[in-house]
This record gives C-alpha cells, sequence and structure tokens, in this order.
C-alpha cells in the first residue's frame, strides 16, 4: 500500500487556499462569536480577514520573528478584539532556535517558510528558498499560556507552523476540545523530523476529530509531489459530534 493511501477516510470535500473559502466552510461548526488562536500570523493579512469575517471574535495571533511581529502589531492596530504574541507555540516552555527562510529574489527579508524545525527536504522541492540564519524565540505551551491570560476554551486554531503543528496539538488539552483546526500538511519531510500527513490524520482521528475538506487531491498526492513538484497542502478538521 503507497504511504499516501486514503484508508481510513471517505473523501473530503475540495477547498481552495484562498482565506475566504476556508472560513466559509468552517463558518456553520463555530459560533458567531469564535475564540480563535492563530500561529504563525506572518503580517496580519488572514488575521484581519479572519476579524473582519467574525466582528464578535476575540482572535489571538503567535509571530517569533521581530520583523514580522512588527508588521502584524502595524496592521492589526485598529483592531481592538486582535492580540499579539511575539512568542512560538511549541510543546515546551523556554527557548528554542528558530531557522529562518528568506527568497533569493528578496535576500535579507524573513519569508513564510522559517520554522522551529530545521530545512531538509525543503531545500530539495522548492528551490526559490533558502535558510541563510537562525536565531533564539521564546516558546510557550498553548495550555500554560492560555491559563495564564484567563482562556478556558478555544473553538477555532489557523495554524501555519511549517511543521510544527502536530507538536503543538499534541501537548494541548485545549486544542483537542476545539470545534474546527485548519493547518498545513506536508506528504514529504519537509523539515528534519517532522510529522507527515498521515501522522496528522491519525491523530486526528484518535482524537475525535475527522478530515472535512482539503485543497488537494487525495487521490493524487504521489502522482502531484513527482509531476508537480507539490510537497505540502492544507487541511480542515472537524470535531465529530460524537466527541463534543
Amino acid at each position: 500500500m503507497s504511504r499516501f493511501s486514503n484508508s481510513s477516510d471517505s473523501l473530503p470535500a475540495r477547498i481552495s487556499e484562498n482565506t475566504a473559502m476556508v472560513l466559509s466552510f468552517v463558518k456553520p461548526y463555530l459560533p458567531k462569536n469564535p475564540i480563535i488562536i492563530e500561529a504563525g500570523g506572518r503580517d496580519g493579512i488572514d488575521t484581519i480577514k479572519m476579524a473582519k469575517f467574525w466582528p464578535q471574535s476575540v482572535i489571538y495571533t503567535f509571530e517569533p520573528v521581530p520583523e514580522l511581529y512588527e508588521t502584524i502589531t502595524r496592521n492589526i492596530k485598529r483592531f481592538s478584539r486582535i492580540k499579539s504574541y511575539p512568542i512560538a507555540l511549541s510543546e515546551n516552555n523556554g527557548i528554542a532556535t528558530f531557522y529562518l527562510s528568506e527568497y533569493w529574489h528578496d535576500l535579507g527579508t524573513v519569508s513564510g517558510s522559517s520554522s522551529l524545525l530545521p530545512p531538509k527536504e525543503h531545500l530539495i522541492y522548492d528551490h526559490s528558498v533558502i535558510f541563510p540564519r537562525s536565531m533564539k524565540v521564546e516558546t510557550r505551551r498553548l495550555d500554560d499560556w492560555a491559563c495564564e491570560n484567563g482562556i478556558s476554551k478555544i473553538d477555532f486554531l489557523w495554524l501555519d507552523m511549517q511543521g510544527y503543528e502536530l507538536n503543538m496539538l499534541m501537548t494541548s488539552e485545549l486544542g483537542r476540545k476545539a470545534k474546527a483546526i485548519y493547518l498545513e500538511v506536508s506528504f514529504v519531510e519537509a523539515y528534519r523530523g517532522q510529522y507527515l500527513y498521515e501522522d496528522v490524520k491519525k491523530w486526528m482521528h484518535s482524537n475525535g476529530f475527522f478530515l472535512a475538506a482539503v485543497d488537494f487531491d487525495e487521490n493524487a498526492i504521489e502522482s502531484e509531489l513527482i509531476e508537480k513538484n507539490r510537497y505540502f497542502g492544507n487541511a480542515v478538521f472537524l470535531r465529530s459530534k460524537r466527541f463534543s
């Protein structure tokens, strides 16, 4: 059996990577005033789209890279319901190495492939990106941070952590109780030691979630990897009613 087989799911819905489409898809499963966690806020563009989509929401966004955090802070300052934090969510509290990515055509500017994990096959599949430097960042466990800030539930997690999504989720009881999770998944070891798509699905299923939507063809992952060099995608997992 291929390592990319879809043995445990009926085929999920197909969505695009378009933010508005993702938000429209999860809307029926969330309250009108959802509590949202965004890990990997980058420039705050998606954060603002979520704030406009749910005007009564409260959004907590995390971005550990100082120059990106400054951009987020500047872009969200008129949105009182968005709170930003210059830390990286993780399975540990402490200080960790963060590997910074840049595009060859824009050297010196941090790009969106930066991660708590060192690059591996990312360097093979995407020649436009390099990882020339690293820095130390503060890391926090989601539940510890939430306890300190008086947050007792999370409705929706929007995770763009470049291979570290499952590491963080595995130590979070609040994450396990969320109504919806949207995250990036990888079909190859883009970052050294990262969990792959099948690992994510297995953990999600065992914790009461089902695969609801993807922006790739579940039946053509292997061929698209070879023919189109597509080594990652995005998936929506929803909490099963029997676990609610």
